[in-house]
């Protein structure tokens, strides 16, 4: 059984109303704790991401099936990703959705960062190559050698 409220046009305190509009406007001391936004905005994440990750707006607006003007839109802030394409943008650029949204979480990885990667991985790919190839060789050798009969 569920109980509903007879009143429901309770009128609100003058102390609930200021601190509602305190809120509304911003202020710093009427945010919920563990909310609180970085100094920028979602746009502005969005570019600072797709920058660092070195992707051009037409790059990530292919990728996501949008137009370059969606993304650039999204990045002035006139307008906003829906969520999915918030999830999407998160995957693509490298960065959690947190972070995205409110600004804590994995930050994107910086393009000079990026690149110290992509070196590590060509010395792991070529050791694997090395590898890959002394196994071939073994298995050239196992295929000629007399069996033991």
């Amino acid at each position: 059984m569920v109980v509903r409220p007879t009143n429901l046009d309770v009128p609100m305190t003058d102390q609930q109303t200021n601190t509602l509009q305190h809120f509304l406007d911003g202020d710093a001391e009427a945010q919920p704790q563990g909310v609180e936004d970085s100094a920028c905005d979602v746009g502005t994440r969005i570019a600072d991401a797709r920058v660092r990750s070195g992707r051009t707006q037409t790059e990530v607006a292919n990728q996501l099936g949008v137009k370059v003007s969606t993304v650039d839109k999204w990045e002035r802030g006139t307008a906003s990703p829906r969520s999915n394409r918030l999830t999407a943008l998160a995957g693509i650029l490298g960065v959690s959705l947190s972070w995205l949204i409110v600004g804590y979480g994995n930050e994107p990885t910086a393009t000079d960062d990026l690149e110290e990667i992509k070196v590590a991985l060509s010395r792991v790919q070529a050791r694997l190559t090395d590898t890959l190839n002394e196994v071939d060789v073994l298995v050239a050798r196992l295929d000629t050698a007399p069996t033991a009969d």
